[in-house]
Order: C-alpha cells, then structure tokens, then sequence
C-alpha cells in the first residue's frame, strides 16, 4: 500500500513495462493513456454506488496478452459494478520484466506471484469495498485464464495450457543469456550477467525485447475444450 489514510485514484496508474509498437491498435482503441513504467503493481476497484459492507460478490479479473503484453486499465467494470459486483481488476509483471529465469535460484514466477499477491490483497481488503471475500470468482482472457478462489470463468485459456508453466528450464536460462548479450552483459558467470542486466533501464530492455527473438513464459498454443459453435450468435443489440 502507498501509506496510511486516503489514497486519491482519481486517474489510472501506469501499466507495466512491455512493447507497446508490438500492438498497433493500443491507441485507437484504448480510451485511457497508455502508459507504462515498472512501478506498475497497481489494481483497480469497482464498486456500486450504494453497498452493503461485506457481502457483495466479487470478480477479480486478470487481463491476456500472453504474459507480454496488456493492462487492467483496458478492462473497465463499472458496468458489472453497476449490477451490484465488486470488481478488481489486476495488473502483473510482463514479459523478462516477470518471467525472467535463471536457473533455481531465479525461477522467473515473478508476474504469478503478483497475481497471488493481489489474490492475497483481495481476501485481506475488499470487505472495507463492499465485497465479500468467501465469495470471489476469477476471471481470465487468454494468459489471464491459465492462472490460480472459490470460482473461476477462464476465457480462451486451457485447463492444461503450458502458458503458466516453465517446462524447460534450461530454454528460460539461455534467453536470459541472449538478453544479457543483447544488453552487453558479456559476463562469464552467469550471476554477473542478471547483475549487469538489473542495471539497465526499462526502455532498454523493452528494446531488446522487441529487437532480438525470445520471449519469457509465452509457449505454443495447445487445444482445449470449446464451445462448438459461434458464442451468442443468435443475440441482436438495437
């Protein structure tokens, strides 16, 4: 938490550090400035305008983006709110910034802990919101689906999706390599090279990313179960 007392959220916060050239319509669609910064461990709360203390339902939603890209500021829910939920949307570490691996000393789940930790947030704090915590479903669009609750509605993911998992170890540690490489980090022990990476700024490693082809926690794509037809196409909005 910022501190004691009020917190004024009268804008949202930045979202965290990825490559915003790799998604071109960012800014024609997204009605908030998107900025990113690495000060980013920030959740968004909806509310009713009139609640009971405590025992409303709640949804915690984790956005997509295949752990490289995304925010909680492009999922607003003031209209769930509206129909008397509490909703919270989360942000989490991306790309090398929340994955970045090195062995079993550094095992690259930071993004996953920040989500258990606002998970953990919710329990301890979303009474004083007007939710209730024995009450909290998860949602989750595509890399948001494959996460850690009471209930869960997974969008897009796989039950048994390897987006969260780090199947070879050995594949995190030399993308670590690679971007060291790219960023100078020429060491021969591999500790001085996540040293030397820690030392370069955000905008650097953004670049890196977007330049040289390695990616952290985004696997290929597998099957999973699915609807077998087209999702509410019999519906009209007038």
């Amino acid at each position: 938490l910022p501190g004691e007392g009020p917190f004024l959220a009268f804008s949202h916060p930045p979202s965290c550090a990825q490559n915003v050239e790799a998604r071109p319509t960012l800014f024609v669609n997204d009605p908030y400035p998107f900025r990113v910064n690495e000060d980013c461990l920030y959740l968004n709360i909806f509310t009713p305008a009139v609640s009971s203390r405590g025992v409303l339902p709640v949804i915690v939603f984790l956005h997509g983006g295949n752990f490289q890209t995304g925010s909680s500021n492009e999922w607003p829910g003031h209209v769930l709110a509206s129909r008397g939920i509490v909703v919270v949307s989360v942000n989490y570490r991306l790309g090398a910034f929340g994955f970045l691996g090195f062995g079993d000393t550094k095992t690259g789940n930071y993004g996953l802990q920040d989500q258990r930790t606002a998970l953990q947030f919710v329990q301890d704090h979303i009474a004083s919101f007007g939710g209730n915590p024995r009450q909290v479903t998860l949602v989750g669009h595509d890399a948001g689906a494959v996460n850690l609750f009471h209930a869960a509605a997974a969008m897009s993911g796989a039950e048994v999706s390897y987006h969260s998992t780090i199947g070879k170890p050995a594949l995190a540690f030399n993308n670590t390599i690679k971007l060291g490489r790219y960023l100078g980090c020429t060491q021969a022990v591999a500790d001085h090279v996540w040293d030397c990476i820690m030392t370069r700024s955000t905008n650097d490693i953004i670049q890196a990313l977007h330049t040289i082809p390695v990616r952290f926690l985004s696997y290929r794509k597998i099957r999973g179960l699915r609807m077998q037809y087209e999702f509410a196409q019999d519906i009209r909005f007038t």
